[in-house]
């Protein structure tokens, strides 16, 4: 080791130590897995209102699907 600490300058056998601030990278993750769940959450309620405006228009057109529609608004309130 004495030989290469002569052939090398000072400065490469000096540490540098550096303090890595992860705040906005864990901001980052924070947001987008909140972003996700929003995301799941709106994707099942479009799902959900789909089907109801679907029910509604065959409603419309077919007398027992309206029947049936009409009770199932009735108990979801």
């Amino acid at each position: 080791m004495k030989l290469h600490q002569k052939t090398l300058p000072t400065a490469t056998l000096k540490w540098v130590i550096q303090k890595v601030d992860l705040t906005a990278h864990n901001e980052r993750i924070e947001r987008e897995r909140k972003m996700a769940a929003l995301k799941r959450k709106m994707d099942a309620r479009r799902k959900e209102l789909q089907e109801i405006e679907i029910f509604a228009l065959l409603a419309k057109e077919d007398d027992g699907m309206k029947e049936m529609f009409d009770e199932y608004v009735a108990l979801s309130k």
